[in-house]
């Protein structure tokens, strides 16, 4: 978390000095359960934490855009063919 505090202090910054600021990245932070495979399995798990959700909402609110969401976006559609099915208990969740 410090990471992105020290980011956005500096994001605040280079916004105000360049108005046609622009930073590109992807920063493995959901912003809500519509951007990952299974929210149910994987809310509060790292990358789905409200706290991470926080921090670069924060960065949104400097006047940033996410470009993905400027767009609609098509229905997720998830299909493993040929893949065997493993169902991770709590514990042993992503050790596979």
């Amino acid at each position: 978390m410090a990471w992105l505090d020290a980011l956005r202090a500096w994001v605040k910054e280079e916004v105000a000095a360049h108005p046609n600021f622009l930073i590109m990245g992807d920063y493995n932070i959901t912003f809500d359960a519509a951007d990952v495979w299974d929210p149910e399995t994987l809310e509060g798990t790292i990358h789905c934490t409200q706290a991470e959700r926080d921090q670069l909402q924060a960065l949104v609110d400097l006047g940033l855009s996410d470009s993905v969401r400027l767009f609609d976006q098509p229905e997720k559609k998830l299909q493993l063919v040929g893949l065997p099915r493993i169902r991770l208990s709590q514990k042993s969740r992503f050790t596979h």
